[in-house]
């Protein structure tokens, strides 16, 4: 984390940095301080899509659910292949009981990461719709 405040204080306006940051807080489960470097790479920079669905992950790990949903519709207006921003807003609501909203999101994201070919992303998504398909398991 040190290297990306180094970062920051060599270039303020480096809203990367900012986001990578926030990314960092995230990882060390500092999500009120990383949504605020998530913030501040979106004042430098309103159309990174990354920022805004890394600041709507940070707000579903706090249940500010409706919050997420917001940063994750924004960031896939600005990408709509934003294969992240659309399981986050899947998993936002499905937290919220919206599970056939968060199905629609989830099989989207699934078929982007697809796509891509990343397993580590199908797996987790496969195993959420499995558990709106499945009430029990709700």
């Amino acid at each position: 984390m040190s290297a990306y405040s180094q970062g920051i204080r060599l270039d303020p306006s480096n809203s990367g940095a900012y986001n990578n940051r926030g990314i960092a807080k995230d990882a060390l489960n500092q999500h009120e301080e990383a949504i605020k470097d998530y913030d501040q790479a979106i004042r430098l920079d309103p159309n990174y899509a990354f920022a805004y669905d890394n600041r709507g992950n940070a707000k579903n790990t706090l249940k500010q659910y409706e919050e997420a949903i917001k940063d994750c519709d924004q960031a896939i207006r600005l990408d709509s292949n934003n294969t992240f921003a659309h399981c986050n807003r899947g998993i936002a609501k499905y937290k919220l009981n919206r599970f056939e909203e968060a199905r629609s999101d989830l099989q989207t994201a699934l078929r982007l990461a697809q796509e891509v070919g990343n397993e580590k992303v199908t797996t987790t998504i496969t195993e959420i719709l499995r558990k709106i398909d499945n009430p029990e398991t709700k």
